[in-house]
């Protein structure tokens, strides 16, 4: 017997989706937004609910933000279904996650070898093994709140050597991250 465990994702709230998407209609969520702290009541026309990387997902055109959107179905409170038509054409095909993302910039970093699972679930930019079993790394970064949390979860041989535009620094990472929760 194999066990697949593809996230938290409610499967009523998933179902309810999946619904939208066949019926061509609205749905209304409950969003909780990780980076921003932040819940919301969005109005999205889904086109596509799909999973990568261990996460299920619901991408289409969000009212709120008046473009596609994907949002993590994990974060979705509550969804149900609006008995209003699509009114922006589906994607033809499910976006890719990380490639379809904007980037706000690139973070450089310098792992330990205990971090190397940070190149195994993350796509690089660039990848150089240094001396000592340590790894320089450059990806993309969506959000300078995620590069935050990335850099508390490293080891202290670890080191982000820089972020995108606008990005505090890591000594500060542990500050910020908390200030969302105040």
């Amino acid at each position: 017997v194999v066990t697949v465990n593809l996230g938290d994702a409610s499967v009523t709230v998933t179902d309810t989706l999946r619904e939208a998407v066949l019926q061509q209609c609205q749905a209304e969520i409950d969003y909780l937004s990780f980076a921003k702290n932040d819940r919301t009541v969005r109005v999205i026309e889904p086109a596509w609910v799909f999973t990568t990387q261990g996460q299920w997902y619901v991408s289409g055109y969000c009212h709120q933000a008046v473009e596609e959107r994907i949002f993590r179905i994990d974060r979705i409170v509550d969804a149900r279904l609006l008995e209003l038509p699509r009114t922006a054409p589906p994607a033809t095909q499910p976006p890719d996650l990380f490639s379809d993302a904007p980037a706000a910039g690139t973070a450089e970093l310098e792992l330990s070898a205990e971090d190397r699972w940070v190149i195994e679930q993350y796509p690089m930019q660039h990848v150089e093994e240094q001396a000592g079993g340590r790894i320089r790394v450059s990806l993309a970064v969506t959000d300078a709140a995620w590069l935050d949390r990335l850099a508390l979860r490293l080891h202290a041989g670890s080191e982000v050597l820089s972020g995108p535009p606008g990005w505090a620094g890591q000594s500060n990472a542990a500050t910020r991250v908390l200030s969302h929760y105040r």
